[in-house]
C-alpha cells in the first residue's frame, strides 16, 4: 500500500490547481484542462506522493503537451475532451495511466500535423519543384523572404543577448530542423508563432504555417540570419507547475516575514 499523502502536499496541490486557475494568461480551452483534471490530480497524489517531487511526472508532462495543443490549435480541445473524460473517469490514477495518455496525445499531434501538411500540399509540391529548378514560383508558393527583403529589424531587438551569434551554431539549428516543430520568428515586425510544413529536396526553402493558416517561404539564408540574430526561436511547451508554484511562493511570501 502506498504511503499516505501529507496533509500539506494536499493543500500545496490545491494551491497550485487554484493559481492556474486565477491566471488570466492561460486561454479558456487551458483553463478548461486544468479545472477537468485537478480532481484526478488529488487521487493520483493520494496513490503517489512523490507526484509534486518534480515536474516531470507524467500527469505534468500531459498537462503541458496538451496545454501547448491547445494553444496552437484550440480545434483539438473536440479531442482531447474524450482523452480527458477518460482518464478523469479511471477510478485508479497512477503514473502508467500518463504514460498512456501521453501516447494518444503523441497520435493526436501527429494527426493534427499530418492534416495541416496536407493543407498545404500543393504549397509544398510547389515549393519543391521551385527549388529543383522545375518550375518557377507561382502562386501555390507565398513571397519567399529573403536576407535582402527581410523587414528592417528594430535596434533594440538586435542588441538582446543572443544577438549576432555565429553562423555555425545558427547552421546547426537550421540542420536541426523537422516538419512539425514550432519556431517564434520575428517576421514583418512582430512575432509570430509558426510550424514547419516541410523544405525543399535541397533545404534551401522552407514552407511554414501559423496559427491562422497563413503561409510562409523562408530561404534558408533568411533562417540563419534570423537565428544569428536571436529573432528564430524554438516553441516547446511551458511547464505549468512550474509556472504556478512561482506564483504561490510570491503569495505565500509576505506571510513567511
Amino acid at each position: 500500500m502506498p504511503p499516505a499523502a501529507d496533509p500539506r502536499q494536499i493543500e500545496l496541490l490545491g494551491r497550485l490547481f487554484d493559481s492556474l486557475l486565477r491566471d488570466g494568461k492561460l486561454r479558456q480551452p487551458v483553463q478548461w484542462l486544468v479545472s477537468r483534471l485537478q480532481s484526478a490530480a488529488l487521487r493520483l497524489l493520494l496513490n503517489e506522493p512523490t507526484l509534486l517531487d518534480g515536474y516531470h511526472h507524467p500527469l505534468w508532462q500531459f498537462l503541458d503537451r496538451a496545454a501547448f495543443l491547445l494553444d496552437r490549435s484550440p480545434a483539438a480541445q473536440a479531442h482531447l475532451t474524450s482523452l480527458v473524460d477518460n482518464l478523469v473517469a479511471e477510478p485508479r490514477q497512477d503514473e502508467r495511466r500518463y504514460q498512456w495518455a501521453l501516447e494518444r496525445l503523441t497520435a493526436l499531434e501527429r494527426h493534427q500535423f499530418e492534416q495541416r501538411r496536407q493543407q498545404f500540399a500543393p504549397s509544398l509540391a510547389e515549393l519543391e519543384r521551385t527549388e529543383a529548378g522545375l518550375a518557377p514560383p507561382r502562386d501555390a508558393v507565398p513571397t519567399t523572404l529573403d536576407v535582402g527583403n527581410l523587414l528592417t529589424v528594430p535596434a533594440d531587438l538586435l542588441d538582446t543577448p543572443g544577438a549576432h551569434g555565429d553562423a555555425t551554431e545558427a547552421e546547426r539549428w537550421l540542420q536541426a530542423q523537422r516538419p512539425g516543430d514550432w519556431c517564434r520568428f520575428f517576421l514583418q515586425g512582430e512575432w509570430r508563432a509558426l510550424q514547419a510544413i516541410g523544405s525543399g529536396p535541397r533545404g534551401e526553402l522552407w514552407l511554414y504555417a501559423g496559427d491562422d493558416g497563413r503561409p510562409w517561404c523562408l530561404r534558408r539564408g533568411a533562417l540563419q540570419r534570423l537565428r544569428a540574430e536571436g529573432l528564430a526561436k524554438a516553441l516547446l511547451p511551458r511547464s505549468l507547475l512550474e509556472r504556478a508554484a512561482r506564483r504561490v511562493l510570491k503569495d505565500l511570501a509576505p506571510l513567511a516575514e
